[in-house]
């Protein structure tokens, strides 16, 4: 009867003390991973200095809202999905979009957004 007790209380013990405290610890290293990537990018956004959208994936096609801020104060990326990649080179926002759900993907609107690239098929926006 006391073995089971005490492995009763050692399974409660993991169950409910070292495994929260590692999901804990690999959370928190992904969040400041993820910091560190997305802060540079995020700074880009709000300097209104780009120009171009490259999106590519299976979500590029459809869905996707693209927004030119005619007020050129309030830059947004709204992704319903979290992208495998984000980079920013030169005046051009590249995104790769590897989910394969049906979900809404979201909107981008950037004050001075100009083009946007869709699996390599360009689209050229109106100003307004």
């Amino acid at each position: 009867m006391k073995r089971t007790s005490n492995r009763i209380a050692l399974a409660g013990l993991l169950l409910f003390g070292v495994l929260p405290a590692l999901s804990y610890i690999v959370n928190g290293a992904l969040a400041r991973r993820t910091e560190r990537q997305l802060l540079p990018v995020m700074q880009r956004i709000a300097d209104n200095d780009l120009r171009v959208v490259d999106i590519t994936g299976r979500k590029a096609s459809a869905g996707m809202l693209y927004v030119q801020n005619a007020w050129q104060r309030l830059n947004v990326v709204e992704l319903r999905v979290t992208p495998r990649d984000v980079e920013v080179r030169g005046d051009t926002l590249h995104l790769h979009l590897a989910d394969q759900s049906d979900v809404y993907q979201g909107r981008i609107m950037l004050a001075d957004i100009e083009q946007v690239v869709r699996n390599g098929r360009a689209t050229t926006l109106r100003r307004h």
